[in-house]
Formats: C-alpha cells, sequence, structure tokens
C-alpha cells in the first residue's frame, strides 16, 4: 500500500500539479466573493439613499474587481509555461489562419458585395474567427 501512494505522490509532483492549484485558485476567489458579498450586504444603505447607495455600490465593485485581480494574479501564477513545441504549433496555426484570412480579404476587396457574397463572406469570416480561437487553445 505504502509503495501505492508513493507512486501516486510521485506522478503528481512530476506533472507539478498544475490541475491542483487551478481549482484552488477559483475556491479561494468564490470564498472572497462570499465574503465581500456578506460585508457589503450588512453595511448596504437603505432605499432612497442616492448619493450612499452610489457610493456603497462604488465600493462594492472595487471590491470584486480586487478579487478578480488576485484569482487572476494566482491562475497566471499557477499556469505552466508553454513548451518550445506547444509554442511552434501554435504559432504554425496562427501564420495559417493569418494568410486565409488575408486570401479572403482578397477575394472580396475593392468590390460592393451583394447579399450572398456578404452572406459568405461572413460565413467564411466566423469559420476562421473559431479555428483562431482553436489556435490559441491549443496545449
Amino acid at each position: 500500500m505504502n509503495l501505492q501512494k508513493f507512486a501516486l505522490f510521485a506522478w503528481a509532483a512530476a506533472l507539478g500539479f498544475p490541475s491542483l492549484a487551478q481549482p484552488a485558485c477559483d475556491a479561494r476567489a468564490d470564498a472572497e466573493v462570499d465574503a465581500v458579498t456578506r460585508e457589503f450586504a450588512a453595511r448596504s444603505p437603505g432605499k432612497g439613499t442616492g448619493p450612499a447607495q452610489q457610493v456603497w455600490a462604488k465600493e462594492l465593485h472595487e471590491a470584486l474587481q480586487a478579487v478578480a485581480q488576485r484569482h487572476e494574479a494566482c491562475r497566471k501564477a499557477n499556469t505552466p509555461a508553454p513548451t518550445a513545441a506547444q509554442t511552434q504549433r501554435r504559432d504554425g496555426c496562427l501564420d495559417a489562419n493569418r494568410r486565409q484570412f488575408d486570401a479572403m480579404d482578397k477575394r472580396y476587396q475593392g468590390r460592393t458585395l451583394s447579399f450572398q457574397e456578404q452572406t459568405q463572406w461572413r460565413t467564411e469570416q466566423q469559420k476562421l474567427l473559431d479555428e483562431r480561437n482553436a489556435c490559441t487553445q491549443q496545449k
């Protein structure tokens, strides 16, 4: 049994715990949002106090924005850097996508498009944008 635990620990250590860090960041952010919400709900100004409500809402927004910034910093700090192969694959995908965009622009530029051509252009553009998003999401 101890050998199994050791093997599991060694495997997790080799991965660097990236998958465990993200939920920790998310859980911490959720707890902070709950705490800020409770705190501000407890000191909510009464109805009909316009300037006080504006100040309260501004402070609430700033507190939630600070939580969001800490959450993003935590996620960035716990996300492993991409390998050279991953970066090269992503850059190649983005270059191919840019070439397809350029080719599409050349096909449709310099003239007024009919309704059918506009529809086709928008469909192609949306497809290429989806492909670009897929390139940036590659791991």
